[in-house]
């Protein structure tokens, strides 16, 4: 059993012996001799580490502070252009992560090597999120940064280990840019999948919230602050209920972050009395959704008594108590039109699917709830059913009523101004799914599935700041994909004098979002062509 280097000059690959491991006479020598083997690799890569030849963030050409503005002896006929590399994303993203501490997360040996691989990838995610393989190839065509995958997943096995000081970081970005002053938080599910059919401990089948209930998923939860910016997130075997994960959320929120007063807001998912009762248990103020219309017969009633004047273009209020608890429950004409419209809209589909019984194929009907609820199915025949017109009748007197249940005092239009904001936190899920797109998840280990977690919610967490920053300062809403491409229009070619070998740095145009970006983070952008004298 040898160890074996290859190295490639031009075409020609040569080898060489770096260590002779011993010589096994049978199976059972052979593989303790396999298994030394390994270990001995693995030591003799992180020896070398140090000495890779990365191109990482803070090695990429960086603009000097002062550029010479002396004229450059350049004959134009003998310039090409090298290669073209991203200034945006790595001046503004790496100076916040950089600002926020997020480059001091790896400790001890081979600190500086992670952190800087770690730093690679999240702005990679950022910038262009990949799977890890591809990510690899971005930032050498991106970046001019050359990281093999293999360091990718060896920093990604170390950053599992750490995933409470990720959270920590996270949470401390979040409280010091708002001075400490959280009054209210917003948390809510979603589900990951995954591009597998292979169940585990992690992994596993449930109710998916992208339809993919084909593939195995984990359940992800998150907790932000109105301005959706992240506090903590959580990960879940896939098959767990929604209403499950909020207890486990709230003991450690307490426990880890030691806040004491804390306003809840959740949708409808995390109505049920094990829940409330959690929540005031813990002395947590909390506004929920509540099931209308699972609730019993006489509270139904009395909720749908709002609207006992039939006039339908009033905004009304209406607080009742139910189970002990304060429920607000409330009329809105806007909210009416649309649910209305809604289900006109499906009726009208399923319409055009009735015979001339006015009865309909199951099979041809979408199969969810939505659609279930307003059919009436035979008895004798289970694959057909018709129309239910009682049901939509019903279905009419709620149009445009909502309800929710909470423990606070406050006025009832202020508690129902918190809980509307909770859209915030769906638009956090709509940045780490389609921005940063945290799934489709590829691994299958359960250490990398976390540290995929923890790269993806610290790019989140840059992105939140920056978007917060913005429109603190700009006093406008920006949304992460426009932050997003006007950095990387934000970019510099390396041209070489093809005589003299010599290499100058040619900055590109910028964009006004892009200077306003950079004034944000106080980063002045030389546009003055410049030698480059650095290292390649």
């Amino acid at each position: 059993v040898q160890i074996v280097e290859s190295v490639r000059n031009g075409d020609a690959v040569s080898q060489t012996i770096l260590r002779h491991v011993g010589t096994a006479e049978n199976e059972e020598e052979l593989q303790k001799l396999l298994e030394l083997a390994e270990a001995i690799k693995i030591r003799l890569e992180e020896e070398r580490m140090p000495s890779l030849p990365l191109f990482l963030p803070d090695r990429v050409i960086k603009t000097p502070e002062v550029v010479d503005d002396k004229p450059l002896p350049v004959n134009l006929k003998n310039i090409r252009e090298e290669c073209r590399f991203n200034e945006g994303i790595v001046d503004v993203f790496g100076k916040l992560y950089d600002d926020l501490n997020f480059n001091t997360l790896f400790k001890g040996r081979f600190a500086d090597i992670n952190n800087a691989i770690l730093k690679s990838c999240v702005l990679a995610r950022l910038a262009n999120p990949s799977s890890k393989y591809r990510t690899s190839e971005l930032l050498e065509q991106d970046f001019a940064i050359k990281l093999p995958v293999d360091k990718i997943y060896r920093m990604m096995t170390n950053l599992e280990e750490m995933s409470a000081d990720v959270k920590n970081v996270i949470r401390s970005s979040t409280l010091t840019l708002l001075n400490n002053n959280v009054n209210i938080l917003f948390f809510d599910v979603t589900t990951l999948y995954f591009e597998s059919f292979t169940e585990d401990e992690l992994r596993s089948f449930g109710f998916s919230k992208d339809c993919k209930f084909k593939e195995t998923q984990i359940v992800f939860s998150l907790i932000t602050t109105r301005d959706g910016l992240p506090i903590t997130y959580q990960v879940f075997p896939g098959k767990t209920q929604e209403m499950k994960t909020l207890i486990p959320v709230i003991q450690s929120l307490k426990k880890e972050y030691n806040i004491n007063e804390i306003n809840f807001a959740a949708d409808r998912g995390m109505f049920c009395s094990e829940n409330l009762d959690l929540l005031e248990a813990e002395k947590t103020k909390y506004v929920v959704a509540a099931k209308l219309k699972t609730m019993d017969k006489k509270t139904k009633e009395e909720i749908l008594s709002i609207n006992h004047d039939n006039d339908q273009n009033i905004f009304r209020l209406k607080e009742i108590q139910h189970n002990g608890r304060r429920l607000i429950v409330m009329y809105c004409p806007l909210r009416a039109q649309k649910d209305r419209k809604d289900r006109e809209r499906l009726l009208e589909r399923m319409n055009k699917k009735l015979d001339s019984d006015g009865k309909v194929e199951v099979s041809k009907l979408i199969n969810n709830n939505g659609t279930k609820k307003y059919l009436k199915f035979d008895k004798s025949n289970k694959k057909t059913a018709s129309l239910n017109k009682d049901k939509i009748k019903l279905e009419e007197q709620w149009d445009g009523i909502a309800g929710y249940v909470t423990n606070s005092t406050d006025p009832a239009l202020e508690v129902i101004s918190n809980y509307r904001r909770l859209w915030e936190i769906e638009e956090s899920f709509r940045i780490n799914k389609h921005d940063l797109k945290v799934r489709p998840i590829f691994h299958h280990d359960s250490k990398k599935i976390m540290a995929h977690m923890d790269i993806c919610l610290l790019a989140y967490a840059l992105a939140r700041q920056l978007m917060y920053r913005f429109e603190v300062q700009q006093k406008s809403n920006i949304s992460f994909e426009q932050i997003r491409n006007a950095l990387l229009q934000t970019q510099a070619s390396v041209l070489v004098d093809k005589e003299t070998k010599k290499k100058y740095i040619l900055p590109s145009k910028s964009t006004p979002l892009s200077n306003k970006l950079y004034q944000i983070m106080g980063i002045k952008r030389s546009m003055t062509p410049y030698l480059f004298t650095g290292a390649n």
